[in-house]
């Protein structure tokens, strides 16, 4: 990209559609109901590219970047909202060379970055792990959030933020009545599920047996796309969900694989295909992904559905921020109503959930907790990320703090979208209609009659099995997790304390083989930390390999 040329590259298949005022669509586009933007003649007659981005990030959705070319050489980019964004968006400049892409490959290999990485970043990344920013571990590289916009000229970047979630929450957007929520999120997981569908054609399920691939299930019904369902068995027994995905499965009807991991599928050090420019997968997500890309394979689907976010969408708040959110808005008549509900749903008594509630009140949730396990005294000074969605507005209830912060964790997720690499990867309920119907729902709505995820559980109560809808809790894989660890604790502690983290000096050495050397209590699932510094040193490591 020069100061006045701009050239767009777009891998065979890509959907790039060319519309007025010199700008761009890439990627998967609908309107409000579904229905794929395929034609310029869908686009809206508006007096600029400005209002023409502002009409697509309020009335159309789906995984695209927009792109419009300024006359004086500037350039401005535009992410989709989705948090499930499969198009991947990250820039970089140094004055003389300047690219937006997709793939950090792409630009490398088109000598317009040279790879270095940011150390400072992965000191702060280090402790507080799993959230996304701007910022990424490679030195000069940025990335555009969901939702952002970023106007580029020559060595100058400004970000606009186009659409938040703080804009669904504020109180004239919020549903009053629990069944025009229910109706609104129905509506949204359905048009959205069944929009994705249909241009895919072959889709794979991935079914875990809880309520969240269950509900994208039953989006799938009445589809005009082939569906295969597929489900992971391990040896720890408690990861079993045959029961629960057997019954979803029948519903839609669809006919269920079960596929095996094993221990030994469990690497620490592996080739990330997707190049991602920050920590991605760790070893279990890349078990996960190898043993379902093959599940996938086999039934030659053009996509894979994942029920993924839906905790965070459907508001799975594990506090008492929802009563406490109802004493603000609703007063005591329905702070006290709401603290049934919070007592039944945690089985506790109504006196510890109001003080529970009444502390909520207080003191404001954090948006992250940094954790300092096996760092060094450097790793524990790095300073906090930030996240655009973390400012939260003056008044702004506690649950709806906790559960925008959650949703900017599940930004995680896009991640693991470039890792499929023959196939999309959907993630229906972090599609941006299903987002702002779910957060347009109060937070005390979610915990209705004491049941979590009520507002989805009524949605969809005609169209899930009774085991599921009455289910209450999910299958693990922690047991599998921790048995894989004991059994590679002493190759992992040799592939920490030989490689990059430990040689500048962020892992504490002694801290870590104190604890490889401790028996652990039987539900202790600090181990899980190991897996998280292999996943940065594996990063570090695939930086070096691809230079």
């Amino acid at each position: 990209m020069s100061n006045s040329t701009f050239q767009v590259l777009a891998a065979e298949g890509t959907p790039v559609l060319a519309l007025p005022h010199r700008t761009a669509l890439i990627g998967h586009a609908f309107d409000d109901v579904g229905k794929p933007i395929v034609h310029i003649e869908q686009c809206p007659m508006v007096s600029d590219a400005n209002a023409l981005r502002d009409f697509i990030v309020r009335r159309w959705w789906g995984e695209y970047v927009f792109l419009h070319a300024g006359p004086n050489g500037e350039l401005s980019v535009t992410r989709s909202p989705s948090a499930s964004s499969g198009m991947a968006c990250v820039y970089g400049f140094d004055g003389s060379r300047s690219f937006v892409t997709s793939d950090i490959g792409i630009a490398v290999a088109l000598k317009l970055y040279d790879r270095r990485i940011d150390w400072d970043y992965l000191a702060s990344y280090l402790t507080f792990p799993f959230l996304r920013t701007q910022r990424t571990a490679l030195h000069g590289v940025a990335e555009l959030l969901p939702g952002e916009c970023a106007g580029i000229q020559r060595s100058d970047v400004t970000i606009e933020q186009v659409w938040s979630p703080w804009a669904m929450v504020s109180p004239e957007k919020r549903f009053t009545d629990i069944k025009e929520a229910e109706c609104a999120v129905r509506a949204a997981v359905l048009m959205s599920t069944r929009a994705l569908a249909g241009i895919d054609g072959a889709v794979h399920l991935e079914l875990s047996g809880g309520l969240d691939s269950s509900i994208v299930a039953a989006g799938l019904r009445e589809t005009s796309a082939s569906v295969a369902c597929s489900t992971l068995l391990s040896p720890d027994p408690g990861s079993d969900e045959r029961v629960y995905a057997g019954a979803v499965a029948d519903a839609l009807p669809a006919e269920l694989r079960t596929h095996e991991i094993a221990f030994d599928a469990l690497a620490f050090s592996f080739v990330d295909p997707a190049d991602p420019v920050r920590p991605g997968v760790g070893p279990l997500q890349q078990a996960l992904d190898q043993a379902m890309e093959s599940a996938a394979a086999a039934t030659a689907a053009n996509a894979a559905f994942v029920g993924a976010g839906g905790d965070s969408v459907f508001c799975y708040l594990r506090t008492a921020a929802p009563a406490a959110d109802a004493f603000k808005e609703l007063g005591v008549v329905g702070g006290v109503r709401a603290l049934n509900d919070l007592a039944h749903l945690h089985e506790c008594t109504l006196w510890r959930a109001s003080r529970l509630a009444l502390r909520k009140l207080r003191v404001a949730p954090l948006p992250y907790r940094p954790d300092t396990t096996f760092l060094s005294c450097g790793g524990a000074a790095a300073q906090a990320l930030e996240h655009p969605w973390f400012d939260a507005p003056p008044g702004a209830l506690p649950g709806d703090q906790e559960r925008i912060y959650e949703l900017a964790g599940n930004q995680i997720f896009m991640d693991y979208a470039p890792r499929r690499m023959h196939r999309f990867l959907r993630m229906p309920l972090l599609s941006q209609p299903v987002m702002e119907a779910c957060l347009r729902t109060p937070s005390w709505m979610w915990i209705r009659g004491g049941n979590n995820r009520a507002v989805a559980r009524g949605a969809f109560q005609d169209l899930l099995p009774a085991k599921v809808f009455n289910r209450r809790s999910k299958g693990t894989l922690i047991g599998f997790l921790g048995e894989a660890y004991q059994r590679n604790k002493l190759q992992m502690e040799a592939f920490l304390l030989d490689g990059h983290l430990a040689s500048k000096g962020l892992i504490d050495a002694d801290a870590l083989r104190a604890f490889n050397r401790t028996q652990m209590p039987s539900r202790d699932r600090s181990f899980t930390r190991v897996l998280d510094l292999c996943r940065v040193e594996n990063w570090i490591r695939q930086q070096d390999s691809s230079r």
